[in-house]
């Protein structure tokens, strides 16, 4: 073994900046910068590769060693860990790989030279040429000790911790306790409104470290782990997130529930998530800021869902009150979050661009109805182009429904607490109220001619010229609308005019509505009259989109035409129960046969089956309502999920890690179930398709292993490794976190 004769040129200390060197990894550097700012770190030296290099058997200049360590200015005991070049990098952590000894006896010289072995030799878990440093640092005392994962896109920090050391928490040997922390950014103070965490020592303290983090290292992602001693809160490591957590984000149907039947059709359920990150794009120009990565909207069950907990945080990181939401988009938030005056400040060039952004409004809604008027009168070649036109028509819609909306949240609501809005609105007449109000002539008309009703009573056309003159006049104005018209498989009145007859059945003329005059009505007119333009300009540009929304219906029932005449769908096919990327790629050669069909319609039904809440989270297990029984419940279990994918199979049930795959089991359908994991069983991952752990943070090393990997699974599932058995049939829900015995 090779050592310098100059001892102090090879402890290299922690926080000088003298680690700063690209030969080091970035788990020493990270420290090295941390502490150089100011951060708490514990006391720690460097112990650099090239006096290990021949590190393989005991010498005598390894007891030299020994008492030079011993000599550090260090209390009492120490952690001795691996800082590998090869840890703790974007694409891979390698986390768990190598070895971590806690607690050393700095005056046992036994214990250190073990240490240093059991480190050294746990580089061997990893083919190829790297450096082996080694970090000494100094053990704090921890009342508390956790995982953070602070991300970029979220306001949140997630935080899983325990009580004493946290060794044990992110090898995955405990669950530990999980929480959302909002984060602490400028401006922000040191206040926990949420009752349930006041008892939490730590948390102000770890609030803190979290924002000291993001200062130094910038508001990126990083895996922090951190120890509490009661006075002051550690930070212990940082490296890169390599796979972001699936956040269990809350989600709500909001106005997808007024516009979209119950079970909207698979091609628009489809077209709807695929234009996601456009849709949100239309908030990126206002803050470039804002998340990329994460949607907008989200399928459950093929129905679209509003992610609440993007919007909530959007408007969290500009300061202003998260009912805003609720009240523009009828959604419930699962938490409310109040004025924060400070991000109001420091997101000033925000609100200057939404200022400009909403006095353009009523000239931008005019070129959109231009736009609209254009793609009606230019019909596509293929399938190509109708599916670009059908998402950019939708994306426009919904951008101008955005803009419309922002600027009218604000009067709304002044309105609405002067309680003079129900005054202005009760005869205003915008293009969907006309749907009904030009009904009247017609109403008119049947109890002039009482032949009449007795067709419209019994849903046929009367054979009344009159009646047909103004039929006609009626669906050239609305015959573009619809039931549930957002969705483009939905027939228009045009299509299908018995609604339209049955409402002349039993309906009858409309009539102004009268409201007394107030003194506050009078003063808030001059806001009605502002607002009503915009109003107006909303429900105009619906009006508008919807004739383009009918001509790109027009088309699609054309090409479901072509294609069953050359045999590409089965003739009792409807193209609404496809995807567009389904659609994207079918063609005579490629061809959507008459038993994939049969599985999608099997699907839609079960689909049917599902009445789903108007608000639920991401991994809420959306069984169908039916009859459970004890039985039942034992057989599900309910654990977070890691990872996104379903896998139906049979269960392996195992201690310890082996690559003896039972006889008769196939890769592709053997799920493994296992009471803890880390690095060790990566090997046993890659035999099967899906895993389920009993015990695991969110956070240990073995669920970001298991993320980065990407395999189907989930962790947490208590009791799924004491009541399942090897060959057991069951089905993994990664995507919802619930493993289903079967």
């Amino acid at each position: 073994m090779y050592l310098s004769n100059t001892m102090s040129e090879i402890f290299i200390p922690i926080g000088l900046g003298n680690i700063q060197l690209p030969k080091y990894g970035f788990k020493a550097k990270g420290l090295d910068l941390a502490a150089k700012n100011k951060i708490s770190v514990p006391k720690g030296y460097l112990l650099p590769h090239e006096i290990f290099e021949n590190f393989k058997h005991e010498s005598l200049e390894i007891s030299t060693l020994i008492k030079k360590i011993q000599e550090l200015p260090i209390q009492n005991s120490f952690s001795i860990r691996s800082s590998f070049s090869i840890e703790d990098q974007k694409e891979n952590s390698l986390a768990g790989m190598f070895e971590t000894v806690l607690s050393v006896n700095k005056n046992n010289s036994k214990q250190i030279t073990d240490a240093l072995k059991k480190v050294l030799n746990s580089s061997e878990n990893k083919k190829g040429d790297f450096r082996k440093d080694v970090l000494l640092m100094e053990m704090v005392p921890s009342n508390y000790s956790g995982v953070a994962f602070t991300e970029s896109e979220h306001e949140d920090d997630w935080v899983n911790w325990t009580r004493g050391f946290g060794s044990k928490l992110v090898s995955g040997e405990v669950q530990g306790e999980s929480i959302s922390i909002p984060k602490l950014k400028k401006w922000d103070t040191l206040k926990t409104k949420n009752k349930n965490l006041k008892n939490l020592e730590f948390y102000t303290r770890l609030q803190s470290l979290l924002k000291n983090i993001r200062t130094v290292f910038g508001e990126k992602e990083w895996d922090i782990e951190w120890a509490d001693d009661g006075i002051k809160c550690w930070l212990l490591q940082i490296r890169p997130i390599t796979r972001p957590l699936t956040r269990n984000d809350w989600f709500g149907l909001c106005n997808h529930k007024e516009i979209l039947p119950p079970l909207p059709s698979v091609l628009m359920n489809s077209l709807i998530v695929d234009c996601s990150p456009e849709l949100f794009g239309f908030y990126h120009k206002v803050d470039p800021e804002l998340p990329k990565s994460r949607l907008m909207v989200e399928s459950f069950k093929g129905r679209s869902y509003f992610n609440l907990s993007l919007f909530s945080d959007m408007l969290r990181k500009w300061g202003l009150p998260t009912k805003l939401l609720s009240e523009s988009m009828g959604g419930v938030l699962e938490k409310n979050y109040g004025l924060n005056p400070g991000r109001l400040i420091s997101n000033w060039k925000v609100f200057i661009r939404l200022f400009f952004l909403q006095a353009n409004a009523l000239r931008k809604s005019k070129n959109e109805i231009k736009v609209f008027e254009y793609t009606r009168k230019e019909k596509t070649e293929n399938i190509s182009e109708l599916i670009k036109k059908s998402k950019f028509v939708y994306t426009s819609l919904v951008h101008q429904m955005l803009t419309l909306t922002m600027v009218m949240g604000g009067p709304i609501s002044f309105l609405r607490y002067m309680k003079t809005l129900n005054y202005h609105s009760a005869n205003h007449t915008t293009p969907g109220t006309r749907i009904l109000k030009d009904l009247d002539s017609l109403f008119t008309l049947i109890k002039i001619k009482p032949q009449i009703k007795e067709s419209v009573d019994n849903g046929k056309l009367p054979e009344d010229k009159e009646f047909l003159n103004l039929w006609t006049i009626y669906l050239k104005n609305h015959g573009h609308r619809g039931i549930y018209e957002s969705d483009l498989s939905q027939p228009r009145f045009r299509e299908n005019h018995e609604y339209i007859l049955k409402l002349l059945s039993i309906g009858e003329s409309s009539h102004k509505v009268k409201i007394k005059l107030s003194l506050t009505s009078i003063l808030t007119l001059p806001i009605w009259l502002i607002l009503k333009k915009f109003i107006y300009a909303r429900e105009n540009t619906r009006y508008e989109a919807m004739k383009a929304f009918e001509s790109i219906r027009e088309e699609w029932l054309a090409l479901e035409v072509n294609l069953k005449s050359l045999n590409i769908i089965p003739e009792h096919a409807s193209i609404w129960n496809l995807t567009l990327s389904e659609l994207s790629v079918i063609n005579s050669k490629n061809i959507y046969s008459d038993e994939l069909y049969k599985k999608r319609t099997t699907e839609i039904q079960a689909n049917k089956n599902h009445t789903l809440p108007d608000n639920l989270k991401r991994q809420t297990f959306l069984e169908p309502f039916l009859k459970t029984t004890t039985e039942n419940l034992k057989k599900t279990f309910t654990g977070l999920g890691l990872t996104g994918g379903q896998v139906e199979g049979t269960a392996w049930v195992l201690k310890k890690p082996t690559l003896d795959l039972p006889r008769s089991f196939q890769k592709k359908t053997t799920i493994l179930i296992a009471p803890a994991v880390d690095a060790g069983w990566i090997p046993t991952f890659s035999q099967v398709s899906g895993v389920a752990v009993d015990t695991g943070g969110d956070l240990s090393h073995g669920s970001i292993i298991l993320r980065e990997l990407g395999i189907p699974a989930i962790t947490n599932a208590i009791g799924v490794f004491q009541n399942i058995k090897t060959g057991d049939k069951v089905s993994l829900i990664a995507d919802e976190g619930v493993l289903l015995k079967r």
